[in-house]
């Protein structure tokens, strides 16, 4: 059993969960060469505990708020795109290997459900793809050499009979081979991401319409649920992330306006990150092996 942790603004919520410490790696940039072994790696041992029972440590410091000016420029920061066809081909256009790390890089091309596995000159040495889909919001290099992907099947109808349509787009988690043969793939309201538990079981991020009257007094709002599923795709535990906020030292509730939204995306969560360090452990409570951010 292991802590699962929530941290925003500066505070730390830890969770039990049920996950036995073992190995496990992260490979979005994989040393080596390009096989199932690719980035496995140890993590230590984690105590056991009993439940999923809130566990409250104090609070860190709370996080530096910024001026009203840098708020405004970073939301400004557009997101990266894709060419049909890109000028000049394909492949590495610059590069700098005193500034570089060694090894393979995984990429994921949302919008044709593929993932490769690149070189440091930018040749594939390795590709997954899936047909029909939509579109891959996110891949993940497990340590045996599966994929993981956090897929959809069709596009965001944005309404329907006055209500957003949001979760009916296919969300599905796949495990991969590395062969591309599909090992499962599980219906869920996936999104964004998911990552291999230090046990070797799977964390996914999930999201719901949930009615939160403290935050919206008359309509649902988008939470986030983190869920640990079994390394055959069940899933076997949830947290609600805004229940594991709520619980936290001097958290306070707002009600959120919608901002142009069927109804409010409360947190938009997008990545999950076990942690993994002793250095970083040693440091600050909110980075003990095995809590999650």
């Amino acid at each position: 059993m292991q802590a699962i942790a929530v941290a925003s603004l500066g505070l730390l919520v830890a969770f039990s969960g049920g996950c036995d410490a073992g190995p496990a790696g992260d490979a979005a940039h994989a040393p080596g060469g390009p096989s199932p072994g690719l980035a496995s790696a140890a993590s230590p041992a984690v105590a056991p505990s009993a439940s999923l029972a809130p566990v409250v440590p104090a609070a860190s410091p709370a996080a530096a708020v910024l001026p009203p000016d840098e708020v405004a420029r970073l939301k400004a920061l557009g997101y990266v795109d894709v060419a049909e066809d890109a000028a000049g081909g394909s492949g590495v256009v610059r590069i700098d290997r005193a500034k570089m790390q060694d090894g393979y890089s995984l990429f994921t091309n949302a919008f044709t459900c593929s993932a490769q596995i690149v070189d440091v000159d930018g040749r594939v040495v390795h590709e997954w793809s899936r047909q029909p889909c939509f579109r891959w919001d996110n891949t993940t290099l497990l340590p045996d050499g599966d994929l993981l992907v956090v897929g959809r099947d069709r596009p965001d109808e944005k309404r329907r009979g006055g209500r957003a349509t949001r979760w009916e787009q296919g969300q599905h988690l796949a495990r991969l081979a590395w062969d591309g043969t599909v090992r499962w793939e599980k219906r869920l309201h996936a999104h964004h991401d998911a990552e291999p538990t230090p046990d070797g079981r799977v964390s996914v991020l999930l999201g719901e319409d949930r009615r939160i009257p403290e935050v919206d007094p008359t309509d649902d709002v988008v939470t986030d649920v983190l869920a640990i599923l079994s390394p055959a795709g069940e899933v076997v535990e949830e947290a609600q992330l805004y229940d594991m906020l709520r619980a936290a030292p001097g958290f306070v509730v707002q009600q959120r306006p919608k901002k142009g939204e069927a109804n409010s995306d409360l947190l938009h969560a997008n990545a999950i990150d076990w942690m993994r360090s002793p250095e970083l452990a040693a440091r600050d409570p909110l980075y003990a092996i095995g809590n999650v951010l």
